[in-house]
């Protein structure tokens, strides 16, 4: 697919993003993950056997992914800037529960004036598809630090002045 500089320099979603988006934390995804977290632990300091050896590793296993999505969330949020990135890929899968994953690849026109890449992690929300745009926040020190807003774990983002 051809890049379309001007799309991605002009579009005028980009400029209804920037300055008109918020971003609030997810208490109940928290909460989420330490339930999760110190039920396994609980179950692994209390039981006997290989159920406790598994959900030690479970509870280990949850906390590296939590922290490390956490902590990535919060890097990005210390100094960003939102843009409406062009989706060039569009995949739709099964998921777990008998309903679909979407994820994309997308670019983007960073402050730099560079273009760059990134790939949305997989979501059950309905992504855009080829062509159209979809929100990410990039650190503005390094555009290639970038995630699109719907595949946030910890935080929920709104807007004011968009469609």
């Amino acid at each position: 697919m051809p890049l379309v500089w001007d799309r991605l320099k002009f579009d005028p979603v980009a400029q209804r993003l920037t300055a008109h988006s918020t971003f609030q934390f997810r208490k109940f995804a928290a909460l989420g993950w330490f339930c999760a977290i110190f039920g396994s632990a609980g179950i692994a300091a209390f039981g006997r056997g290989v159920p406790a050896w598994v959900a030690g590793c479970g509870s280990i296993l949850i906390a590296t992914i939590g922290i490390y999505r956490l902590r990535k969330e919060r890097l990005l949020l210390r100094d960003y800037e939102t843009v409406a990135a062009t989706v060039s890929q569009w995949t739709k899968a099964d998921g777990p529960d008998g309903g679909y994953v979407y994820s994309v690849r997308y670019r983007f026109l960073g402050s730099d004036g560079k273009v760059y890449f990134g790939k949305s992690g997989t979501t059950d929300k309905e992504l855009p598809s080829e062509g159209n745009t979809v929100p990410v926040l990039y650190k503005r020190t390094d555009p290639s630090q970038n995630e699109a807003l719907a595949t946030f774990w910890f935080h929920r983002f709104t807007y004011t002045g968009t469609e």
